[in-house]
């Protein structure tokens, strides 16, 4: 419940900043721009997951994650501004089942369109950092071992937070690190029950770090 209420904030906080650029667009900075990165995804396993993860029982390991988007800065101030950033990225890990004993494990690759919404705050002329929602619509999947784990593979839509610091390097040229984290499930699986009210449940949230390049015109 905290992170929903995290997420609608953010949203609220993003509405009254695109309001506030919208009055002053005509003396606003807009940039136009392509980027890209690079770096690892895994999962998060929640609820009972969580504890079975702690006990050794499952594991959890990354997968390389990349993506492409593209870039639409707005500036109405010195110190702030608003920054969409519409793309595709691959994400996903690799879980698994009794990892010291008989490793059962799966490898999940997920491609998502994503569209982050990120309020920019300027330390300098070439420092900002970014924070703000993502939503995301999956539109492909592929598992290793898919018998095990297509029944799961059902959740399409995700929303999560962005956050990261750029550098300028250049006039035109930005790298940084990025960090998402979603608050939606990915996949979840139903375990056998005990009685009328346990119904235990293994959820899998996805987070990702990308180092990131991005040229702005």
């Amino acid at each position: 419940m905290k992170k929903q209420w995290m997420f609608a904030i953010l949203m609220i906080l993003f509405g009254w900043t695109a309001s506030q650029a919208q009055s002053s667009v005509s003396q606003s900075n807009i940039n136009y721009g392509l980027g890209g990165g690079i770096g690892m995804s895994h999962f998060i396993w929640e609820g009972i997951g969580a504890s079975l993860d702690d006990l050794g029982v499952l594991s959890n390991d990354p997968i390389v994650a990349y993506g492409v988007h593209g870039y639409i800065g707005i500036r109405p101030s010195h110190r702030f501004g608003l920054s969409f950033e519409p793309g595709y990225s691959r994400r996903g890990g690799k879980v698994g089942l009794l990892p010291e004993v008989v490793p059962v494990d799966a490898t999940w690759k997920m491609d998502y369109i994503q569209l982050p919404a990120l309020l920019d705050f300027y330390v300098t002329d070439r420092i900002s950092v970014s924070a703000g929602p993502e939503l995301a619509w999956r539109v492909n999947s592929n598992a290793e071992y898919l018998g095990v784990v297509s029944a799961s593979l059902d959740q399409k839509f995700s929303a999560g937070i962005l956050a990261g610091i750029q550098v300028a390097i250049h006039d035109n040229v930005e790298v940084g690190v990025r960090y998402h984290r979603a608050l939606t499930s990915a996949a979840s699986i139903d375990l056998p029950g005990i009685g009328a009210w346990i119904k235990p449940k293994l959820s899998l949230k996805n987070q990702y770090v990308q180092v990131m390049a991005r040229y702005r015109l």
